[in-house]
């Protein structure tokens, strides 16, 4: 009957740990590249927002007769427009923001799998080891009963001489 490996519920969690890990690191990339596209959209809508803005004031630049209401109808859009353009500027903040956390993230997912990597290994090296102690054991003992046959045969105990 074959030994069982003494350490091999420590071996079955490591490559569960990995396993994980590697999930881990999955999800946390996916979540950055979501992030960064966030980023992506929100910094385009804030640039197109302020080219918007800046054709229309080139638009109320150009001479020409306006009335009254017209121009405060101009000034109450450019206002608005101020703050849309705040609210917008924040939202590329947080989503600049939401994108570095997300980049720590995959950073730190990489590091993690790369312990539970190094302890799997560690533990795979020392299932190695323990399987090469057992075999070198095991042929050792095919020797010596070889041994002992051969010298039974000849009628010597091993432990005399010729």
């Amino acid at each position: 009957m074959a030994e069982r490996y003494p350490l091999q519920a420590a071996r079955d969690l490591r490559a569960r740990e990995v396993e994980a890990a590697e999930q881990t690191l999955a999800s946390a990339v996916a979540a950055e590249r979501a992030a960064a596209e966030a980023e992506e959209r929100a910094r385009a809508a804030e640039r197109a927002h302020a080219e918007e803005t800046r054709a229309f004031r080139e638009a109320e630049a150009r001479p020409g007769r306006r009335r009254a209401a017209d121009l405060m109808l101009a000034d109450a859009w450019l206002r608005r427009r101020a703050s849309e353009a705040e609210a917008l500027t924040e939202a590329t903040a947080r989503a600049a923001e939401a994108h570095r956390a997300a980049v720590a993230a995959v950073e730190q997912a990489r590091a993690a799998l790369a312990q539970a990597r190094a302890e799997a290994e560690a533990v795979e090296k020392h299932h190695a080891r323990w399987k090469d102690e057992r075999r070198r054991a095991a042929l050792k003992r095919e020797e010596d009963e070889a041994e002992d046959r051969a010298l039974a045969l000849h009628g010597r105990g091993r432990d005399e001489g010729p």
